[in-house]
């Protein structure tokens, strides 16, 4: 069972109890206002009336307990939230990682039609340049900055993330020759109309390679960025 269903068990079951304990407790103390013979015979009867108090009280630590276990229960998910963003988003630019990649690959194995597919290497040609020159810093802005282009050009068919270094993927659903000029034309004209701006932190300089699956016939989407990683070498 996944952690985060755990949680939502968890969950369910302390509401649960929160609720059994509300409803014993309102129950209670309803029908000892309300029963003035039941009241004056606790008051009255020591043993009664200690018995009432240690269960009163047994009721409040519960209540004050279950509060603590939603505190616990909301620090444990927000920390599984930041492990996951450590393990899926990448640190520099936070878009998707290499583990995200491979993640959606998995889960998309059986469930998209692969021949409408196409695969995006893009990569900033001169941010080894930009960092022996100007320092890591100015590299992490220039990461930063391209993939903010990205995510701004980037519809809700195409998959953005980094793989690594100075590389970035891009797949793009129901593509076809038409969609694929669309977004290379698009992340040309956005890369163009940021390094003539004004204030522009780092020149960008972007090469960019593709693969059509509806050309390649790749089963896997590992085989589609495989294919798309050789003829980025060979170009």
């Amino acid at each position: 069972m996944k952690r985060h269903e755990i949680f939502k068990h968890y969950r369910c079951v302390k509401f649960i109890q929160l609720g059994l304990l509300g409803g014993i407790t309102i129950a209670s103390f309803f029908f000892l206002f309300t029963n003035d013979a039941t009241r004056r015979t606790i008051y009255t009867n020591r043993s009664l009336f200690t018995l009432a108090t240690i269960l009163w009280g047994v009721l409040l630590f519960s209540f004050l307990w279950l509060l603590y276990d939603f505190t616990k229960m909301q620090f444990f998910i927000r920390e599984e939230r930041a492990l996951n963003k450590a393990a899926y988003l990448d640190r520099v630019t936070a878009l998707p990682n290499r583990n995200s990649l491979d993640r959606f690959f998995q889960l998309n194995h059986s469930s998209h039609d692969m021949s409408t597919l196409g695969c995006v290497l893009m990569s900033i040609s001169n941010l080894y340049e930009i960092n022996d020159t100007l320092g890591h810093d100015r590299g992490d802005v220039a990461l930063q900055r391209f993939s903010d282009l990205l995510e701004t050009q980037a519809e809700d068919s195409i998959f953005v993330g980094r793989n690594g270094g100075n590389e970035f993927l891009a797949l793009i659903e129901q593509c076809d020759n038409s969609a694929m000029e669309r977004f290379l034309s698009s992340i040309r004209e956005a890369v163009n109309s940021y390094n003539t701006a004004e204030q522009c932190p780092v020149h960008l300089d972007i090469e960019y390679t593709y693969t059509m699956n509806s050309e390649l016939g790749a089963t896997r989407f590992s085989d589609l960025v495989t294919h798309t990683y050789k003829k980025s070498r060979k170009g």
